[in-house]
């Protein structure tokens, strides 16, 4: 079973980039879209062109893209990062149980929310950060409208962008792999401090009415207190310091 939770896909705005890119489709862990992108708004569906608006997406995780830039460096995983402090030379990460790892430069991949508790004087996050919770469910056939996705098979990837709707903003659909909804703003944010066994049921339980199908199973679910879905700037979420 393949199970991703990391973005599904995405464009290349940033000729910056590039270069980058290229390496990455280069050496596999990059590949186009399998499938359609779709928008949903109002009831109406439409399609985005792909040889206009090409999108990519890891092989087969997201997470290939993180190990293809880690390649020929130490990698430290599951630690908890405390604190960041910085000497002349170097930086020193902290954690419960002491130093981490010392490092050169620090790039904070992370919200800027969460980047000010590693590294305080960072410039303070602007307002109306968004919150997201995301699902992935088996027996999920029901809870895409397929009569209005009729040129999109159901055995053909899919990935759709919901507008103004009160529950949904995006459901990825991938042969052989269980689908990921994400749940709206407006319906994350009041339930991020529900228990996890509790928001996903909930969840479930609001697409089968939504769709009219039966609620499809839960296999996993993620938090996302900090989601910056409207703003393209990297330095809107993002932190690199030298």
């Amino acid at each position: 079973r393949i199970l991703d939770l990391g973005v599904p896909l995405f464009r290349l705005s940033d000729a910056r980039v590039r270069s980058f890119v290229e390496a990455w489709i280069t050496g596999g862990s990059l590949v186009p879209w399998p499938g359609r992108v779709a928008d949903w708004s109002d009831g109406l569906i439409s399609f985005r062109d792909p040889d206009r608006d090409p999108r990519w997406t890891g092989s087969p995780l997201t997470a290939a893209l993180l190990q293809e830039m880690a390649l020929g460096l130490p990698v430290v995983l599951e630690a908890t990062v405390l604190g960041a402090v910085r000497s002349e030379e170097h930086w020193l990460l902290t954690g419960p149980d002491g130093a981490i790892v010392r490092a050169r430069a620090l790039v904070l991949a992370m919200p800027l929310p969460q980047a000010r508790r590693v590294v305080a004087d960072l410039p303070a996050p602007p307002d109306g950060n968004d919150s997201c919770l995301v699902a992935a469910f088996d027996d999920a056939e029901g809870i895409l409208p397929y009569p209005a996705l009729a040129p999109a098979a159901s055995d053909q990837a899919l990935a759709c962008y919901v507008h103004g709707d009160p529950l949904l903003s995006l459901i990825v659909r991938r042969p052989g792999r269980p689908t990921v909804v994400h749940a709206s703003e407006s319906w994350s944010r009041p339930r991020l401090d529900q228990a996890p066994d509790v928001w996903p049921a909930e969840l479930a339980v609001a697409l089968a009415s939504k769709f009219a199908c039966t609620p499809p199973t839960v296999v996993h679910a993620h938090r996302w207190t900090f989601a910056d879905r409207k703003s393209t700037r990297l330095n809107s979420s993002h932190a690199n310091i030298s």
